[in-house]
């Protein structure tokens, strides 16, 4: 009987701490939810201050690494070409992201790779990609397209991802290249007043 008794008490021990588990694993998700919406609202103050008083033309705001904070994209004039910034939130600061994208004749970004592409393309079709990793920016290799024999546009042309830390081309179909190229989601900019500050930040 008494061998009985400890078994039931240790039955009920373990039945308490798998309903605990449960419980707290129920809580954990809405906490986290509740910690990432203080966060975005503490962004869009600190972009709002930023954006009232700036020179910046047109904005718009997409969560690139998918954190629940947005990243901030300007524009400084309302030109086609006009030059562009990217900022993200980062332990309490605004932060500018040292990317290439400048003039860049249209801005995407990629929710599967979870990262920014800028247009780049002139007289050469290129597509520079970036990852928001801890306030900072990782380069991804480009997307290009170029002819098979360089200066040669007589050749076919050839689609690769382009490293340029190591000038490593990696060449890719023009299939697979259409297909990442439809997942690109163009970010469309806002004119920069205060009813779209408070709509869209």
């Amino acid at each position: 009987m008494m061998n009985g008794g400890r078994k039931m008490k240790r039955l009920k021990v373990v039945a308490i701490l798998l309903c605990m588990t449960v419980i707290a694993g129920c809580f954990m998700p809405a906490a986290k939810s509740q910690a990432r919406t203080a966060k975005q609202k503490k962004a869009k103050a600190a972009y709002t201050r930023m954006m009232k008083y700036s020179s910046v033309k047109k904005f718009a705001t997409v969560d690139v690494n998918g954190d629940g904070i947005k990243e901030l994209v300007t524009w400084k004039t309302d030109g086609s070409e006009a030059s562009q910034d990217i900022f993200t939130y980062y332990k309490g600061k605004v932060i500018r992201l040292n990317t290439a994208c400048g003039n860049a004749n249209y801005v995407y970004y990629d929710r599967m790779k979870k990262c920014i592409i800028c247009d780049n393309s002139g007289t050469a079709e290129i597509y520079w990609r970036y990852k928001v990793v801890n306030g900072h920016v990782k380069k991804l290799p480009n997307y290009e397209v170029r002819f098979r024999v360089e200066g040669d546009t007589s050749s076919d042309l050839i689609y690769v991802a382009c490293n340029t830390s190591t000038g490593k081309l990696q060449e890719m179909t023009k299939r697979k290249f259409s297909s990442e190229r439809r997942r690109w989601k163009k970010i469309k900019p806002h004119k920069n007043t205060k009813k779209n500050r408070n709509k869209y930040l």
